[in-house]
């Protein structure tokens, strides 16, 4: 078949070869009409992906294209040829001729390459939680008002561009994330990852997204009402999601009840799952460089040192003596990060700033 697509066969003797073309719509379409054998149905949402990365500026030349047999039929590359027709836009693609008919037999057969797959070849940590949790950031935020089956997916080249974007952030919740996954495993990671993304989002700091993941993983100190208890115990008694149910919009709804709950210091009975969609939203917090530390983050920096000063070692039995201090100054661009905090007693405190 020459480059300028005319439908003519090649002839079986020809070798195999490939190049790169510009395809038209009309020609896709044509293709498609005349030639096309005997593929796979049509799955909209393959075609609606490739139609959207036409559209954004996604489409890229690999050495998966179209392909023809000997006898010029259509053997792989309909959803791409549909694609884009429907996009309405030419497109460069990489394009097979004189393909053995009997290759059909183990086209698509090997295993597709996932978004983490990607991430994990751009050295991501902890892609596998990453990628999954970029993907439902994604669909939450285009997709709030219904279900998220049937839908097209982000593409691969949509996560690690929002990957790239927000890595700082990205790797730091994906370290709590993994760590409560690993002390509760009840706990889905990809929701997890997504909801605290989404906090991020909602000018939460990292020291109150990392105290609610380690009440979550932990379930240690909580009050007998606290709803992330409430929640643990759900998990513990619950052995699947009801039916009809995605797993990650199931688990996403859920934990930005908890955490709203959390936030708002409500106790709960029992849990019960929210009614979606449309999605809940998380309650926004003040913007971080202003956003005085929480009662629950205080509580838990507290907690986390047994209640004695860190620099002194000074045992105290009332809490109200006890301080939670920035070991890098707020004023020298120190966060509400948990790492940066720490328990002073008052005279340890009111020592350090003196010396500041």
């Amino acid at each position: 078949m020459p480059t300028d697509f005319s439908l003519a066969s090649s002839g079986s003797s020809a070798p195999l070869r490939s190049e790169i073309v510009l395809m038209t719509p009309q020609k896709a379409k044509e293709i498609l009409t005349y030639k096309n054998g005997k593929n796979r149905y049509i799955r909209m949402n393959t075609v609606a992906k490739f139609v959207q990365d036409i559209k954004e500026g996604r489409w890229q030349v690999t050495h998966q294209g179209i392909a023809f047999d000997e006898n010029g039929t259509l053997i792989d590359g309909q959803h791409r040829l549909l694609a884009i027709a429907e996009g309405g836009r030419d497109c460069q693609i990489m394009v097979s001729y004189n393909v053995p008919r009997k290759s059909f037999s183990v086209l698509d057969c090997g295993v597709s390459r996932t978004a983490s797959d990607n991430l994990t070849y751009i050295n991501v940590p902890r892609a596998k939680i990453v990628a999954p949790g970029i993907k439902h950031v994604i669909l939450y935020n285009r997709y709030p008002n219904r279900t998220w089956s049937n839908l097209p997916f982000p593409t691969h080249t949509e996560i690690a561009n929002f990957y790239e974007k927000e890595s700082e952030l990205i790797d730091q919740l994906s370290a709590i994330v993994f760590a409560t996954h690993k002390q509760f495993k009840k706990i889905n990671p990809t929701g997890l990852m997504a909801v605290c993304y989404l906090a991020a989002q909602a000018n939460h700091d990292l020291g109150t997204i990392s105290a609610f993941c380690h009440g979550l993983g932990k379930g240690a100190g909580l009050s007998p009402m606290s709803p992330i208890l409430r929640y643990r115990q759900f998990l513990i008694n619950s052995n699947k999601i009801p039916a009809g149910k995605m797993l990650q919009q199931y688990s996403i709804a859920c934990l930005i009840k908890v955490f709203n709950y959390w936030i708002q210091s409500v106790e709960s009975k029992q849990f019960k799952v929210p009614q979606y969609p449309p999605m809940p939203t998380i309650n926004q917090a003040l913007l971080p460089n202003l956003s005085p530390l929480s009662a629950k983050v205080k509580e838990f920096v507290l907690s986390r040192a047994q209640y004695i000063c860190e620099q002194c070692g000074l045992v105290e039995t009332d809490s109200a003596m006890l301080q939670v201090d920035h070991i890098i100054p707020r004023s020298k661009g120190g966060s509400n990060d948990i790492k940066n905090l720490q328990c002073l007693c008052s005279s340890c405190n009111n020592l350090k700033s003196d010396n500041q």
